[in-house]
């Protein structure tokens, strides 16, 4: 989910303030991070939960399948290729 969630902030924003769990709550101003560095981490997510997810046919309803983390990253190779030429989109497909 984390990985949609920042697809979707990437998507709308651009470049946007990256905050982990490890961060603090109060009094603490995260770094902006640039297109290509939270493209490389939802590519790192999506890649590190791929084979732990379960397909369609074993998916309980409500929860996200593998067919769901292959959309996400479909989505950031199509996104990535209208806005940015020279990102290594052979990378992504590899991931795939």
């Amino acid at each position: 989910m984390r990985a949609l969630f920042y697809y979707h902030a990437l998507d709308l924003f651009r470049n946007i303030p990256f905050v982990t769990e490890n961060d603090p709550l109060v009094g603490y101003l995260p770094p902006r991070y640039t297109a290509q560095q939270i493209f490389d981490y939802i590519e790192s997510e999506l890649n590190a939960i791929k084979d732990e997810m379960l397909n369609k046919a074993n998916c309980p309803y409500g929860r996200a399948s593998q067919g769901a983390c292959i959309y996400i990253t479909c989505q950031i190779i199509s996104e990535c290729g209208s806005l940015y030429p020279d990102f290594q989109i052979q990378r992504m497909y590899q991931s795939l």
